[in-house]
């Protein structure tokens, strides 16, 4: 009885790992059935035991005397090869389990087949520069001149917002920092937006501290997100009435002559800008009060200009957009940021990609200032007029004409940033040479292939030990665990297999738009000289 017992017991043991460890049901039902083919082997071999069993007789009382002292015998040595069976079985359906990869529990993931992804091939080096040269790149004289001028304006801009503000209680605001694609030479499209970032600090009085994550957890920084808690200089008083304030200024204290005050920095619960009853600073509060002082400040200065400005997202801080009386229109983004202190790191007030995801005090972390200075750095390096910024030029054309077609994905520009990032820190600067284009076109895209196959693209800075020093990056960060990108698309099914299809896609066209492309220029360049023959 004791051994059917530890029999069933470990049978539905078996079973419970089964289907506790599984979430493919295919999987199960095919592990069910070998469990069940198992089992009828089993019981075959059983009723063979027993018809042997039944046509032996014991011959003689010696052996009667040896099967009376030895009762069970033969059940226990069925019983022991069945537990061996068990345990094989057992070892099966673990070793099935590990070996399916998951990474993200209670998920099941598509399988996406190598074969299905065209096979790469891009036009030659003439072809792809004439492409580059006629459809992909904006005159750095075009782009320079807008620069220019928001530069110009948004300077004023915060000139005016600082001689109204109070020292005492407002936020203080700094000088702006050029970001992004337009800074780093490698925008596309008709339409130029330019990014800034105005840096602010605490009132007098206060200061701020950061929180990325505690305990060594990282979980905070995996979201890529960090908190900003308020802090204050709180006078304390030693029970002396000199330290109350309430004596008179010819009163002289004889234990305290010098009136001095000792001072504790605490938590400013409730203080400037802060989510209420914590001493966290609101995002929400924050992008209020940057936009209040904004208009306020384009209501002193309007009158200077000929133009009309307004505000193109009503959620943004200072999404704005400049009307000219011609109908011309500039596009230009003013970010109020928090800086880490002693580094290029910045905490943003407002991302529009996840700020619906994120709670009023997590704010989203940029290292853009930091890739800029790793870029910057990695360029004395590269040959002269080499063809990183062609590349990721023209794989971000391609990306937003894949987008005009099937509509947007989970890959953005950042992912592309990223993959050239990687890809300067791990290839000779030999290999950037001008003609390599093409080759280095189709590393990117291999490599964005690869990483979306395998569902992760760590970040180009955190944690990764080819980054150099002198970019501005904290070391916390350089000592973090890598952060997977694609963490949240791996996570979503239905944008997953979106994405997988949109580069498909994208690989399929590209050397046909840029055929396409190249002909529609040979043409009207033929109609020109036509025209003036």
């Amino acid at each position: 009885f004791g051994c059917r017992m530890e029999e069933m017991f470990l049978r539905m043991c078996v079973v419970l790992v089964s289907l506790l460890c599984l979430d493919d049901y295919t999987v199960i039902e095919k592990l069910d059935d070998d469990i069940t083919m198992g089992m009828q082997e089993r019981k075959h071999f059983l009723q063979e035991g027993a018809k042997l069993e039944q046509r032996e007789t014991p011959q003689t009382g010696q052996v009667q005397t040896k099967s009376m002292q030895h009762p069970g015998s033969e059940n226990a040595y069925t019983w022991y090869l069945w537990k061996a069976l068990s345990l094989i079985s057992l070892i099966r359906i673990l070793w099935k389990f590990f070996g399916r990869g998951l990474k993200t529990s209670g998920t099941i993931f598509p399988t996406i087949d190598n074969k299905k992804f065209p096979k790469l091939f891009l036009p030659d080096h003439d072809v792809l520069s004439c492409f580059y040269e006629q459809h992909v790149q904006i005159p750095p004289n075009i782009g320079r001149r807008a620069c220019e001028f928001v530069e110009g304006f948004v300077n004023e801009l915060l000139e005016v917002m600082r001689r109204t503000s109070d020292k005492e209680t407002d936020m203080q605001i700094e000088d702006f920092v050029g970001v992004g694609s337009l800074y780093e030479l490698w925008a596309t499209g008709k339409r130029m937006v330019c990014d800034l970032y105005v840096p602010f600090t605490a009132p007098r009085s206060y200061g701020f501290n950061f929180e990325f994550w505690k305990d060594k957890n990282v979980a905070s920084l995996v979201a890529g997100c960090g908190k900003i808690k308020v802090m204050k200089n709180e006078n304390t008083f030693t029970g002396c009435p000199c330290s109350s304030g309430n004596l008179d200024d010819d009163t002289l204290c004889l234990l305290h002559p010098h009136f001095e005050m000792k001072s504790t920095i605490v938590d400013a619960i409730g203080g400037p800008l802060c989510r209420e009853n914590t001493p966290y600073l609101s995002k929400a509060q924050v992008v209020r009060w940057f936009r209040t002082a904004v208009s306020k400040a384009w209501g002193e200065i309007s009158h200077k200009y000929e133009f009309e400005l307004t505000f193109r997202n009503q959620a943004a801080p200072g999404a704005l957009k400049v009307r000219f009386r011609s109908g011309k229109v500039i596009l230009f983004n003013i970010m109020p940021v928090v800086q880490v202190k002693g580094s290029k790191v910045n905490l943003l007030s407002y991302l529009s990609s996840n700020q619906s995801s994120l709670s009023d005090i997590d704010w989203p972390i940029s290292f853009a200032g930091c890739e800029n200075a790793l870029l910057q750095k990695l360029e004395k390096t590269l040959p002269y007029n080499s063809c990183h910024i062609r590349c990721l030029q023209i794989l971000s054309f391609l990306h937003k004409q894949q987008i005009s077609l099937t509509g947007k994905c989970g890959l953005t520009s950042y992912h592309l940033k990223t993959t050239l990032l990687y890809l300067l820190l791990v290839k000779k600067p030999i290999a950037w040479k001008c003609d390599q284009l093409a080759e280095r076109l189709i590393d990117m895209l291999t490599f964005l292939e690869q990483g979306l196959h395998a569902r992760k693209l760590n970040h180009a800075l955190i944690g990764n030990p080819l980054v150099p020093n002198g970019i501005g990056l904290p070391e916390e960060f350089q000592l973090a665990k890598p952060t997977n990108l694609l963490l949240p698309l791996a996570s979503n099914t239905e944008s997953y297999v979106k994405t997988i299809q949109h580069l498909q896609e994208l690989v399929r066209n590209a050397p046909v738009l840029i055929h396409e492309y190249t002909s529609m220029t040979s043409s009207t360049e033929e109609q020109k000289a036509k025209a003036s023959f």
